[in-house]
């Protein structure tokens, strides 16, 4: 009795503190978020007399580093939750600006277009009032002539009473008045002889008898039977025949003039322009020294090649100009002193009629612009503008430029649009010519002679201050021994 009593006691102490049961003698409390679990155990001892024994354990709940790690990982999962939902909401509040903005902004233009529509309409609006004004100004205007043509034919019939009356009063004393005066004119009728009854139409004729139609078809039919006038014989101009490569001059009537095989000439700048194409392009080497320094370059050429494939050019100035034959000629000439060499000098291509106000730099990419030619951008930029031709105060100026030989076969003969015109293009191969020597090939700013040469006496001077241009048979500087 006395041991159901203290377990009892025990037991209700332990509900009293929150305890579960959860066997007989095993009592758990939770510890909740900031406590760990205890576990109270009921046991029985009997040692000479009745005990009650309850043992008290802390059953969860680690270290207290553990369980605050814990509780902040829960902590950051649940801000991270949180940061991720608002995140969402403003991706949704933008996204919902964005397209209020969208929507506004499509309403502003609409409105923009209202606006143009609804002045368009107020305008026309506008001047249909002005035209209605002018029209009732107009309206008026006619009600007035209106009137005052009313108040005419009034007056009119008040005159024409009053003659009446009087015509009245005259015939009541006796006076004759003549109907001439008083009834317009008769139209007088034609003579009956010369009036044509159809039964469809009133035709008159001449006293004669001959009618507009009746002459008419008798010259038709002359017409018809007019003979033909034979054509003008055809005259035999007599032609000259001139043997085959002759150029001498033929007399006609307008004068003389020279003969000219257009045909032939043709035919021979093509056949030479092909020739000039398919030669084999190579570079040339200038010697710097005189003719006894040639020595040591030639020595060195034959030590480097058995067999140097070379071809010679003396030029005016007494200079040597090598050409070599082959690629192993041109490897040996380029590692040997007192040689220049000059690359060949690439295709020139004018095009005429370029807008003025186009820039130096500008042309190849309105070149390039052009689809039809097919110049990629390495061909652009490959193009080199060199100078203009042609008067410059003009609306358009020639352009020659310097391309590649491919892009020669792509422009060459074509058309483009450059700026706001459209140019012609063909092949540049007039010789450029110095002012300063008079040579080819070159211009005056890079001349290498010191002294100029004039063009019209040969002597050596300049050209524009020669006093010999009326009082001396002018010479070509080039024949010059």
């Amino acid at each position: 009795m006395r041991h159901d009593c203290l377990v009892k006691r025990i037991t209700g102490g332990l509900r009293e503190k929150r305890f579960e049961v959860e066997t007989e003698h095993l009592y758990k409390l939770h510890g909740g978020n900031m406590k760990p679990d205890i576990v109270a155990t009921i046991s029985d001892e009997t040692r000479g007399r009745i005990s009650v024994i309850c043992d008290v354990q802390v059953v969860s709940g680690s270290d207290p580093v553990t369980w605050h790690s814990n509780k902040i990982d829960k902590y950051n999962d649940r801000a991270d939750l949180k940061t991720a939902i608002r995140t969402r909401h403003l991706s949704t509040e933008v996204q919902t600006v964005d397209t209020i903005t969208h929507q506004l902004d499509e309403i502003l233009i609409s409105n923009n277009r209202l606006g143009r529509a609804s002045y368009k309409v107020l305008g026309k609006f506008e001047e249909q009032r002005d035209e209605l004004r002018s029209l009732h100004s107009h309206i008026n205007d006619l009600h007035c002539d209106l009137g005052a043509q009313r108040e005419k034919i009034t007056q009119c019939l008040n005159e024409k009473e009053n003659v009446m009356a009087e015509l009245a009063a005259l015939h009541t004393i006796g006076i004759s008045v003549p109907e001439s005066s008083a009834m317009p004119p008769r139209l007088i009728p034609p003579p009956v002889e010369y009036v044509d009854v159809d039964e469809d139409c009133i035709m008159v004729v001449s006293p004669s008898g001959a009618s507009y139609a009746a002459t008419a078809a008798v010259k038709n039919i002359a017409r018809k039977n007019r003979k033909k006038r034979e054509e003008f014989p055809q005259l035999e101009t007599p032609k000259t025949r001139i043997p085959f490569g002759s150029a001498a001059p033929i007399k006609s009537r307008l004068g003389t003039r020279k003969t000219s095989n257009s045909g032939k000439q043709k035919a021979v700048v093509a056949r030479q322009m092909n020739i000039a194409r398919t030669a084999r392009v190579c570079p040339r080497f200038e010697v710097n020294t005189d003719s006894d320094g040639w020595i040591e370059p030639r020595k060195s050429v034959e030590q480097k090649l058995p067999n140097p494939k070379v071809r010679t050019v003396r030029t005016k100035n007494g200079g040597l100009v090598l050409f070599p034959e082959d690629a192993d000629t041109a490897a040996a000439l380029r590692r040997t002193g007192n040689l220049v060499e000059r690359a060949p000098r690439l295709p020139r291509v004018i095009i005429k009629y370029v807008d003025r106000l186009l820039d130096k730099e500008e042309i190849p990419w309105a070149l390039g612009k052009n689809p039809a030619l097919g110049i990629s951008d390495l061909e652009q930029e490959r193009i080199r503008p060199l100078f203009m031709l042609g008067p410059r105060a003009g609306h358009t100026v020639h352009w020659v430029i310097e391309v590649t030989p491919d892009t020669l076969k792509k422009i060459e003969g074509k058309s483009a649009y450059l700026g706001m015109t459209k140019c012609k293009m063909k092949l540049y191969d007039t010789v450029t010519q110095c002012y300063n020597c008079q040579g080819f090939g070159h211009t005056a700013q890079k001349c290498r002679e010191d002294k100029p040469r004039c063009k019209q006496c040969s002597e050596r001077h300049d050209s524009r201050s020669c006093t010999a241009q009326t009082t001396k048979v002018p010479q070509l500087s080039q024949c010059e021994a």
